[in-house]
């Protein structure tokens, strides 16, 4: 039969959905609405509805006295159930609600008796098929169903009935959540007994099955599975499905109705989390509040409630709702619970803080600083915030590491007069966090604050800040917190309340002050320094490079019955690195071996940097190689560093990228410092942009803190490409986000300045040797009013002072450039000026009992006294210069200085420039004598030359009327780097357009490869083409050979890129080869 119905239906089909045989073109679609009409305005005779109920045989429906009159096609029996595919969501849902209305009693019976099939055409389970289920599956017992009956539907028996209730209950159990419609049209064949329990057993269970499914046909089943039960059935799971479903439907009246009644009757988990979500997401504020107040009236009731955030915290743009809600709550500041039409247990500003707290804990990845701000102010002006709200959002920013948050928070907070202060406990909280963060104003303000409104810290808070405010060099603040401490405790209880007094001034690499507070432990209060102290003292002397002062120290820290632990010898070990010292650093390490030390990761830092120092960077990277191996404790990231670093000072880029990536392969943590070695390549490959964008986009995407160190780089990197004005622009955005300058950036903008006003004196065409850089003088003194000792606690290297002691050369640096631009320019005057004013500003912050001053300043003082042909000044400060070379550049173990070899491989060209000036000052007194010996000495001693010495020295030779010695110097010392014009051309900007020859830049060329230079080469054809002229003119070489030919024997290179040289019509050339 159903086969000729189908048929028929496929006939039917045909001849009406036919086309005619002209068909009218339109663009016009249909509406969307038109695919899913809910069927709800469509008029329709009452009769249509029961063309859609399936009655019951007369048994059946003798047996449903009770029952409902009418099945609807949700609600109807199994048979329907096949055909709900072919109705929409919104239909079906119409349906429901029409057949839920109650028909006349005639057109019931009328109904009743039309002859309606009353079967399926599904052919029924074999037995053989539901004993092999029953193998598969055990199912449940009959007596568990014992109550329950099932239709006749005519093909069925009792061993069946129970049979088909084993399978549904199998498909409940089961963890299958695809069986929706089979499940469904098992449970429509059953007919439950209400006074039995076990009817009840299976609508629960099918409502748990159901709640699984996202279609919206399963919420109205559901929906239809709830009503069925009786309200004294019905319990807290049931609840929370049926008002999950409501909502599903959007039906939120039924939801909230539903929600009242599970109030009123049962505990648990009625479905408040998910209601309270819809609310929210809705920002229907009235129901979300009474949601809330309903819950926190069970947990008053002492009624255990689970919690009711979990879907709310997944909601999106939780931070925009709160913004919401604080408006919300703005405008009803003077609503009264009548207004709110609720006698509610609770206020609306918990209701507005409970939410506002769930967006600040769970959606921090979305909210910005802005929106706190925002959120606070509608709050403030709302009147809803107190004290206590403002402290519970700072806990909870704080709880979930949001410290930069919670600071702005506090702020805000300590504007507000008319709240109470903030209590000790946040203030302590807040201590923590400030120290965490190296922040010297954040711990301040906390400071105040315990001090106005507490009475000052307690003991623990004094050591606490006291022991941050040290390591971050406030000697200022440490002095004046220790002061507090001794007034409230009179005296201090431990030598720990000393220490700081010694950390702050080694942090600072004050050397006396260091000294004198070790000194006060034991000779004013009492107490016999411990190893940290000595560990301390120790560390002064290794931030300043003095290794007598550092061994004996530790000398008198054994003498005195210590026993060394891992820092003291890690501060030795880092000192002995840093001037590539390896034979007493690998000293040190067996001794610390000895000892029951285990070796940390600060000893292979110390191997890889000395390594680094002594340009053995296959060394280096074999050791972090190795370390990648080794237990260790402490991180690896400094090591690699270092060589990032390293290659990076050397231009080698492809090095660079291998080692990054290889750091990225073997799981090591990037920092701060490794940004920094990245745009250190990229600014000394003149990609300063790129190293720019690392800062301004790549950073803070990574979350690095950019410090004034990266801002740094990137001025070098401007300044070095001839860029004064992007060097100011860097400096005004740094300035802009609030990051205090320092040393490293100072500098930069000094010597930007300096080229920006020298670049204008020439433009107007005046003469270089009368005008003052009265900017630039300018910019000195802002930079020496904001000097800090500070900067030199910070755990960043400080760029431009190279090798030298940081102690000298803090405060000579700002000096050092300008002494230098005068000496060149001839301002003599302005040179002792400004010397005059090094020293006195030296003496007014007593850093020192001795002021020495740096090589760099000694150099630029030589160029001064070089322009005035004071050659007595010029040698002094070469003295002063050797003398303090040797106490950087000496080996640990040479005691007498008079034998050969004592200078360190490492510093070997620590007096390379100050060398410079002094054969210079000779050259001009003709003394070449007094040139060469000086050479041999400090070459028997340990020190050696690097490529501007040997051509300067090559050159003077020339002109001193020794070609033979210039050709064989050259041919030794510089030919092996040669590498012909056109390189040569290439490095120093040899142009034959302009024919101007630009001078390289000197600090990227490693010291140790020697080249010969233009000049050089120049000077060395004026020689041999003055040979040539001589023995053309002279009769007497005739028959034997000429010196050209010899100089060619002994200097065949040389002589052969002197042939080799381009012509240029420069001014070097005009003088020196005229007679071409």
């Amino acid at each position: 039969m159903l086969e000729r119905a189908a048929g028929c239906l496929e006939i039917g089909g045909r001849r009406l959905m036919r086309a005619p045989r002209k068909s009218i073109g339109s663009r016009r679609l249909l509406h969307s609405a038109f695919w899913c009409h809910g069927a709800g305005d469509i008029n329709l005779p009452s009769w249509w509805i029961s063309l859609l109920q399936v009655p019951t045989s007369e048994d059946g429906a003798h047996r449903d006295g009770k029952a409902k009159a009418s099945r609807t096609l949700l609600g109807g029996e199994a048979e329907s159930s096949f055909f709900e595919f072919l109705y929409p969501a919104q239909t079906l849902a119409f349906i429901r609600q029409f057949a839920s209305c109650s028909l006349d009693g005639r057109w019931r019976r009328q109904t009743s008796k039309r002859g309606v099939r009353t079967y399926t055409s599904q052919a029924s389970e074999t037995k053989e098929e539901s004993q092999q289920e029953d193998q598969a599956v055990a199912g449940p017992s009959s007596a568990e169903y014992e109550g329950v009956q099932v239709f006749d539907s005519g093909l069925q028996d009792a061993s069946t009935d129970i049979e088909y209730l084993q399978t549904l209950t199998e498909i409940l159990k089961s963890g299958v959540r695809r069986d929706y419609e089979d499940a469904w049209r098992r449970f429509r064949k059953l007919e439950p007994i209400e006074k039995e329990g076990t009817s009840i057993h299976i609508t629960n269970a099918l409502l748990e099955y159901l709640s699984t499914s996202p279609r919206t046909v399963e919420a109205e089943r559901m929906i239809e599975l709830f009503s069925q039960l009786k309200v004294e059935h019905r319990d807290a799971p049931q609840y929370r499905t049926a008002i999950r479903a409501y909502l599903r439907l959007s039906n939120l009246k039924k939801a909230v109705e539903t929600h009242e009644e599970a109030l009123s009757r049962v505990t648990g988990n009625l479905g408040t989390g998910t209601l309270l979500a819809s609310a929210i997401a809705w920002e229907n504020w009235d129901l979300a509040f009474r949601t809330w107040d309903g819950y926190e009236r069970q947990i008053d009731r002492s009624v255990e409630q689970p919690g009711i955030w979990d879907e709310v915290d997944v909601l999106s743009n939780l931070a925009d709702r709160a913004l919401s809600l604080a408006e919300y709550a703005e405008q009803n500041t003077e609503a009264s619970q009548d207004t709110l039409d609720l006698d509610s247990h609770v206020t609306l500003g918990d209701f507005v803080n409970s939410v506002m707290f769930r967006a600040l804990e769970f959606k921090y990845e979305d909210i910005t600083r802005d929106d706190i701000y925002q959120l606070f102010d509608r709050l403030r002006r709302s009147r809803l915030l107190t004290a206590a709200e403002y402290e519970n959002a700072i806990f909870r920013l704080l709880s979930l590491n949001r410290g930069k948050y919670a600071s702005s928070l506090y702020q805000e907070f300590r504007k507000e007069e008319a709240l109470q202060p903030p209590g000790a406990k946040i203030l302590y909280a807040l201590l923590g966090n400030y120290c965490r963060f190296d922040s010297v104003r954040g711990i301040q303000m906390v400071l105040d604050d315990l001090f106005t409104n507490h009475e000052g810290p307690d003991w623990k808070g004094y050591h606490v800040a006291l022991g941050k405010l040290a390591t971050l060099g406030d000697a200022t603040s440490v002095h004046k917190l220790f002061a507090a401490f001794m007034s409230k405790y009179e005296k201090p209880t431990s030598i720990r309340t000393l220490r700081p007094l010694l950390l702050v001034h080694s942090r600072r690499a004050e050397v006396n002050e260091t000294v004198r507070h070790f000194k006060a432990m034991s000779e004013q209060f009492g107490f016999t320094p411990d190893l940290p102290s000595w560990n301390i003292l120790l560390s002064v002397y290794a931030r300043v490079n003095d290794v007598d002062g550092a061994f004996r120290c530790f000398n008198d820290l054994l003498d005195n019955g210590m026993k060394p632990d891992r820092y003291t010898y890690g501060t030795l070990m880092g000192l002995c690195a840093r001037r590539g010292d390896i034979a007493s650093l690998q000293e040190l390490l067996r001794r610390a071996d000895s000892t029951d030390i285990t070796r940390s990761v600060e000893a292979v830092d110390s191997l890889v940097l000395a390594s680094i120092n002594n340009d053995e960077l296959e060394d280096a990277e074999r050791y972090v190689e190795a370390a990648l191996t080794m237990d260790l404790t402490g991180s690896r990231t400094r090591m690699w560093n270092y060589l990032l670093n390293a290659h990076a000072l050397r231009r080698n880029i492809d090095a660079v990228m291998r080692i990054h990536q290889r750091m990225q392969s073997a799981g090591v943590p990037l920092d701060s410092m490794t940004y920094s070695a990245l745009m250190q390549s990229l600014a000394i490959l003149k990609e300063t942009e790129s190293a720019y964008k690392i800062l301004r986009v790549v950073m803070p995407r990574d979350g690095i803190k950019v410090t004034a160190f990266h801002y740094a780089i990137v001025m070098g990197g401007y300044l070095a490409s001839n860029e004064p004005e992007s060097v100011f622009g860097v400096y005004k955005r740094m300035i802009k986000r609030n990051i205090r300058p320092t040393l490293s950036t100072q500098l930069p903008l000094l010597k930007a300045s300096a080229s920006a006003e020298l670049n204008e004196i020439r433009r107007h065409g005046l003469s270089e040797a009368s005008q003052e850089l009265t900017q630039t003088e300018e910019l000195l003194e802002e930079a020496l009013a904001n000097l800090d000792p500070m900067d030199l606690a910070s755990r960043e290297p400080v760029r431009g002072i190279n090798k030298q002691p940081v102690d000298d050369a803090y405060l000579a640096a700002p000096f050092e450039f300008l002494i230098f631009i005068y000496g060149q320019q001839g301002l003599f005057e302005k040179v002792k000026l400004l010397y005059d004013k090094y020293i006195d500003t030296a003496n007014e912050r007593n850093l020192k009992n001795k002021i020495v001053p740096t090589s760099k300043m000694l150099s630029a003082l030589m160029v001064s006294h070089l322009r005035q042909q004071q050659y007595d000044g010029v040698y002094k400060c070469w003295t002063l210069a050797r003398s303090s070379a040797e106490r950087i550049a000496k080996r640990l173990t040479a005691a007498d200085l008079s034998k050969p070899g004592w200078v360190l491989p490492s510093q070997r060209y620590i007096l390379a420039t100050p060398l410079i000036y002094l054969m210079k000052s000779l050259g001009e007194q003709e003394d070449l004598h007094g040139i060469t010996s000086t050479i041999a000495e400090l070459q028997s001693d340990g020190y050696d030359l690097d490529a501007r010495n040997w051509n300067l020295y090559v050159q003077l030779l020339v002109r001193n009327g020794v070609p033979f010695e210039a050709f064989q110097q050259c041919e030794q010392r510089l030919m092996d780097g040669w590498k012909g014009w056109p390189f040569q051309q290439r490095q120093q900007g040899i142009s034959k357009a302009d024919a101007r020859p630009v001078k390289a830049n000197s600090h990227h060329v490693q010291p140790w490869i020697l080249s010969p230079n233009y000049r050089t080469l120049v000077y060395l054809a004026s020689a041999i083409m003055d040979i040539q002229t001589a023995e053309s003119a002279s009769l007497s070489l005739r028959g034997r050979g000429s010196e050209s030919e010899q100089i060619d024997k002994l200097a065949p290179r040389a002589m052969e890129a002197v042939r080799n040289m381009p012509r240029m019509d420069d001014n070097l050339q005009t003088d020196l080869l005229r007679r071409w």
